[in-house]
C-alpha cells in the first residue's frame, strides 16, 4: 500500500503544480462563484491559489453569503512581511482556472464583473494601496486591465470588464483579483463578492437574478453570550436563552417571487433533530423572526447545536448560498465574541490594563483565560503582560473598589496559526469564582498588543480599560476576543513547541475528508486523537494504510495527536 500512498501523493502535487501553472482542463462559459460554496479558503474547482480568506464576517452588507477578503496575510493567517514597515507591495492573489476562448469573438460580447468593498469591518486600505484586474494573454504573460486604489468608502460598487482584446480569446486565458497592501498583517482590507464571466452581457449588465443569504442570523442566546459552559447553561437555560431571533436574506432582481423558508436545529455528532420551524411561503418578507424553543439538557458536560436556516425557490441561481448554519457550543468558555476578529485592538500605555466582566450563573472554578492575538504591523511575541482576575473594580459612577482575586507571572502574547485561532492561558492554580468577575491583563510595555476585536457583535458594556488610574468604559465598539475557561479542566493545551510538521508530510492539507501522511513507514501500530482548535475531542481510533479519514463534521483549524513508538506529537490541519 506503501506505493499507493506515494501515487497519491505524487498526483495531489502534480495537480497543485498544474494549477499554479493554469495546465488543468479548461472551463466553459458561463462561471460565477459568490463564496458560499467553500469557507477559509476558495473553492479549488475555481481557483489556484489560496491566499485569500473566504468568510461570512468581514464586509458589511455583502451581496450575498461568503466574501473573499484580500489583506496583508498571507493562506496560513501570518503576515506576508513583518519587517516591511511603511511598505506597500503585492499581498493576495486570487487567480482562476483556464477558460477556453478559442473560437470566440469580440462580438461575443464576454464580460468579467464582481462586487467590491473598501474596508466592510476591517481597515480601510490607504492611498498607495489598490485592488486590480490582471488578464493573462496567449503569450504567457499578464496584463493589468482594471485598477483602483485604495479608499474609506466602503460601499459596494459592482465593476465590469470587457474581454475583446483577441489576446485573451485563447484557449489558456485566465483572470486574478490582487491587492497592493501593507505586508505586515491584518490590514488594508478590500471584499469581492459574486464574480462572473459570462457572454452575451452589455455594460450595463448589472442585474443579478438570485435569492440569498447573506449574513449570519442572529443568536439564539441573549446577553450578548456567544458562548457560554455547557453547566451553567443546564443550570437554568432559561436566564441564556433569547426571546426569538431573526435571520435575513436577500431578494436581486425579482419583483415578485414566492419563497419557502424553514429552520432546523440539529445535535451535530449525532444529527438528532432537536427542533424545526414549520415552512413559511412569502412573497416580500425578507426577514423571518425565529420563536425560542427548549434545548433538551443532554451530555454530560458539553453539547453542540446547529442552526440550519434554508430558502427555497424554483428562480434561485446560486444553491449554496440557500442554506446558512450557525453552531453552539457549550463547553466551559463563556464568550461575546463570535470566533473571528475584524480588527485588533490595545493600549499603547506601559502599565495599561484591561478588563473584562462576567457573570458567572453558579459558582465555579476558573482555570484559564483564552486568548486570541492579531498580526498587525508589528510582532508583539517577545512583549510582557500579566493575567489578572478582579472580583470587582471601580466602574465607572458605581464607586465600587477593587478586589484581585489572582495575577499571573508575566506571559508573551502567541499567535496561532490560521485565522481565528485562541491560545489557552492556563493558570498554576483554580480561582474560585461565583456571580460577577472580570478578566483582564497589565501590559509591561507601550506597544498595541493587538487582541482579536470581534466588531460584528458589541459587549461594550462589560469592557473597560485603565491608562490613568481611572476605569473607563471602551469606546470602541466591539468585543474582546477573551474567554474565561471554568470547570474541572483546561480544554487541551498545544504549545508552539509541541507541534512537529516538518517531520512529516501531511497531504492534502487543507483537505475536507482524509489526509495521507508520509513518515510513519518505520512505526509500528500508530494511534491517533483529533481535537478541534478548542480542544474537544473529534476521533480517535488507528492509522490504516498512512492515511486517516475524518468521520466528523466541523471545519477549521483542528490538531492531530500522534501516539508513536517513543513519544508523542502533534500536527496541524486545516478541514475545510
Amino acid at each position: 500500500m506503501a506505493s499507493r500512498n506515494i501515487h497519491v501523493k505524487n498526483e495531489f502535487q502534480k495537480r497543485s503544480q498544474a494549477r499554479f501553472f493554469g495546465q488543468l482542463d479548461t472551463n466553459s462559459l458561463p462561471f460565477q462563484d459568490d463564496f458560499s460554496s467553500t469557507q477559509t479558503f476558495p473553492n479549488p474547482s475555481h481557483w489556484t491559489d489560496y491566499q485569500v480568506y473566504v468568510n461570512n464576517h468581514m464586509a458589511i452588507n455583502a451581496p450575498t453569503l461568503g466574501v473573499a477578503t484580500f489583506d496583508g496575510l498571507n493562506e496560513q493567517g501570518s503576515p506576508y512581511d513583518i519587517q516591511a514597515i511603511g511598505m506597500s507591495g503585492p499581498s493576495d492573489t486570487l487567480t482562476s482556472m483556464a477558460f477556453n476562448l478559442q473560437n470566440r469573438r469580440g462580438s461575443d460580447s464576454i464580460y468579467l464583473s464582481f462586487f467590491y468593498q473598501a474596508e466592510g469591518l476591517g481597515e480601510a486600505p490607504e492611498i498607495n494601496d489598490s485592488l486590480v484586474v490582471d488578464f493573462y494573454n496567449k503569450f504567457g504573460f499578464w496584463n493589468t486591465v482594471w485598477g483602483i486604489p485604495g479608499t474609506s468608502v466602503g460601499v459596494w460598487k459592482q465593476v465590469l470588464i470587457p474581454v475583446v482584446d483577441t489576446n485573451f480569446l485563447h484557449a489558456g486565458f485566465r483572470f486574478r483579483i490582487r491587492n497592493y497592501s501593507s505586508l505586515v498583517g491584518f490590514l488594508d482590507h478590500w471584499h469581492v463578492d459574486y464574480v462572473r464571466l459570462a457572454d452575451n452581457r452589455l455594460y450595463n449588465d448589472t442585474v443579478i437574478y438570485d435569492f440569498a443569504y447573506s449574513q449570519t442570523p442572529g443568536s439564539i442566546l441573549k446577553n450578548g453570550f456567544t458562548q457560554v459552559p455547557y453547566l451553567h447553561f443546564k443550570s437554568d437555560s432559561s436566564r441564556f436563552l433569547s426571546n426569538g431571533h431573526q435571520a435575513t436574506f436577500k431578494s436581486f432582481g425579482y419583483s415578485t417571487q414566492t419563497i419557502t423558508t424553514s429552520a432546523s436545529f440539529v445535535e451535530p455528532r449525532s444529527g438528532f433533530l432537536i427542533h424545526t420551524q414549520p415552512l413559511v411561503a412569502n412573497s416580500t418578507l425578507a426577514t423571518r423572526t425565529y420563536f425560542p424553543f427548549s434545548v433538551p439538557l443532554i451530555g454530560t458536560d458539553s453539547f453542540e447545536l446547529d442552526a440550519i436556516y434554508s430558502i427555497w425557490s424554483n428562480s434561485s441561481v446560486i444553491k449554496t448560498n440557500d442554506t446558512i448554519r450557525r453552531r453552539y457550543t457549550f463547553y466551559n468558555q463563556y464568550a461575546y465574541d463570535d470566533g473571528t476578529a475584524e480588527y485588533g485592538y490595545g493600549l499603547n500605555t506601559n502599565g495599561g490594563r484591561i478588563a473584562y466582566r462576567f457573570i458567572s450563573t453558579r459558582p465555579d472554578s476558573l482555570r484559564g483565560i483564552s486568548l486570541s492575538f492579531i498580526p498587525i504591523r508589528t510582532d508583539v511575541s517577545r512583549e510582557l503582560f500579566t493575567l489578572i482576575v478582579w472580583k470587582s473594580i471601580p466602574e465607572p459612577g458605581t464607586g465600587k473598589g477593587e478586589q484581585l482575586l489572582y495575577q499571573s507571572n508575566f506571559q508573551r502574547p502567541k499567535y496561532q496559526r490560521f485565522y481565528n485561532g485562541f491560545v489557552n492561558y492556563e493558570f498554576d492554580s483554580a480561582i474560585a469564582v461565583s456571580d460577577t468577575f472580570y478578566v483582564g491583563w497589565q501590559q509591561n510595555t507601550d506597544t498595541i498588543l493587538s487582541l482579536g476585536l470581534d466588531r460584528n457583535d458589541t459587549a461594550n458594556a462589560n469592557m473597560f480599560y485603565n491608562v490613568t488610574g481611572t476605569w473607563q468604559s471602551s469606546g470602541i465598539p466591539g468585543a474582546w476576543m477573551m474567554r474565561p475557561i471554568l470547570g474541572k479542566n483546561a480544554n487541551l493545551k498545544i504549545s508552539n513547541q509541541e507541534i512537529t510538521q516538518n517531520r512529516f508530510q501531511v497531504y492534502p492539507n487543507p483537505s475536507s475528508d482524509h489526509i495521507f501522511l508520509s513518515g510513519l513507514e518505520n512505526q509500528s501500530e500508530v494511534k491517533y486523537e483529533i481535537f478541534s482548535s478548542m480542544g474537544q475531542k473529534l476521533q480517535n481510533g488507528i492509522i490504516v494504510d498512512q492515511s486517516i479519514r475524518f468521520d466528523f463534521k466541523e471545519s477549521g483549524l483542528i490538531f492531530i495527536r500522534l501516539h508513536l513508538n517513543q513519544e508523542t506529537i502533534y500536527i496541524r490541519v486545516m478541514k475545510n
